[in-house]
C-alpha cells in the first residue's frame, strides 16, 4: 500500500517521506515520530495523524511461534493456578488443567493460555495457538485439580454458606 492511500499525503509529502526512508505504510506505522520531523521538516502533528490513519490501513499478518518454549519458558504451579514465565514475560493466573489430556484438549484450546499438569510433573502448554511440551516447573504448591473437580468444589462452597445461613437465620 502506498503512502498516497494515507489521508493528507499528496506528492509533495510523498517525496519528502521517501527521502527520509518511509517508502510506504508499513514503515510509516513503524517510523519514530520525532525523527521523522526532524529529518523532514513535517510537523509531528501532522505526522501522529497520518501514522493514526497508516494503523487503520495495515494489513497485520498472524505470527507463529518458532522457538522451543520449553527453554525459554517455566511455570509455578499454586492452587489451581499457573504462573507462566516466557522469555521473562509473567502470566498470571494462568488455568492449569490435569486429568485424562484428551478430554481437556477441547477446553484448553478455547483460552489463548493453558496448561495441562500431568503425570510426573510433567507440563503441556498452550499458547499462541500451538502445543509445546515438556515446560520445566519450578514450583508446586498444591496441585492442580480438573476443571470438572473445581466446578464442583464451587458449587459445594456455594451449596455449604447457603445452608449456613439457613441454619442461622431458622435460629
Amino acid at each position: 500500500m502506498g503512502l498516497k492511500d494515507v489521508k493528507g499525503i499528496g506528492v509533495t509529502y510523498e517525496k519528502k517521506l521517501h527521502k527520509a526512508g518511509v517508502t510506504d505504510v508499513d514503515t510509516l506505522v513503524l517510523a519514530s515520530i520525532e525523527e521523522l520531523g526532524e529529518k523532514t521538516g513535517i510537523s509531528t502533528q501532522r505526522l501522529k495523524q497520518w501514522q493514526k490513519d497508516a494503523r487503520k490501513k495495515v494489513i497485520y499478518k498472524q505470527t507463529e511461534v518458532r522457538e522451543d518454549l520449553s527453554k525459554s519458558s517455566s511455570v509455578r504451579i499454586a492452587d489451581g493456578k499457573a504462573m507462566v514465565f516466557i522469555r521473562d514475560v509473567c502470566h498470571e493466573n494462568v488455568p492449569v488443567f490435569q486429568g485424562m489430556f484428551d478430554a481437556v484438549k477441547n477446553e484448553m484450546e478455547k483460552i489463548p493460555l493453558a496448561v495441562y499438569f500431568g503425570k510426573k510433573e510433567k507440563v503441556i502448554m498452550w499458547f499462541h495457538k500451538q502445543w509445546h511440551y515438556d515446560i520445566p516447573v519450578t514450583e508446586t504448591k498444591t496441585v492442580a485439580q480438573p476443571a470438572h473437580a473445581q466446578i464442583e468444589q464451587k458449587k459445594e462452597l456455594k451449596k455449604g454458606f447457603f445452608s449456613k445461613l439457613r441454619k442461622w437465620w431458622i435460629k
